[in-house]
């Protein structure tokens, strides 16, 4: 029979209980920045992009996002994700300087209707979002068959719900940009638009 030491059992005990304390505290996500970042384990919740978030939370969450090289030129890196939001969207985060500059979310074959779009879109932007200052409709050379609605939230941001045809009962693309950014051109698949 071993004899141990009542002393060196409580100091393995205290130790095992700190390393767990440690790792429990490690995966509280984005501490008190306000800024929603990668979980340690690489991913991020889709419900939590917003534009105007750092491009370092895309890049560290290796699990959510992927780089898309088709739609990252010059200074712009565009990111997919991986899976579909709880509406069956897939997210294209597009990055400049740092930043997150457009988010759009795809949806291909579970297209919300207006409301739900609208709902979606003022989700993708800061909580400080100014009032709804205008809407204008447009339709696009590149697709004539897909009505756009473009909605301005005070001077600077902008929002556009790409309806899936003229008759405008469902959304195809809900996109979301920051201020003073470029709105790619129109294209007819994710990953292969480019603002530069």
């Amino acid at each position: 029979m071993v004899n141990r030491k009542p002393e060196r059992n409580l100091t393995g005990i205290l130790l095992a209980q700190a390393s767990v304390l440690a790792l429990a505290l490690a995966g509280c996500g984005s501490g008190n920045s306000g800024v929603p970042s990668a979980t340690p384990q690489g991913t991020l919740p889709l419900d939590s992009v917003k534009v105007g978030m750092p491009e370092s939370v895309f890049q560290d969450a290796i699990l959510t996002f992927v780089p898309d090289p088709k739609g990252s030129m010059g200074r712009k890196v565009q990111y997919l994700s991986r899976s579909f939001d709880a509406k069956g969207g897939q997210y294209v985060v597009q990055c400049r300087d740092g930043k997150c500059f457009g988010v759009q979310i795809y949806h291909v074959n579970n297209s919300p209707t207006r409301q739900i779009a609208f709902e979606s879109l003022k989700q993708l932007f800061p909580p400080d979002l100014p009032a709804q200052s205008k809407t204008e409709e447009k339709i696009y050379p590149s697709n004539p068959t897909c009505p756009v609605e473009i909605i301005y939230f005070g001077d600077n941001y902008k929002g556009e719900l790409t309806y899936s045809d003229k008759n405008k009962k469902t959304v195809y693309i809900i996109s979301a940009w920051m201020p003073g950014a470029k709105k790619p051109p129109a294209t007819s698949q994710a990953g292969s638009g480019t603002t530069d």
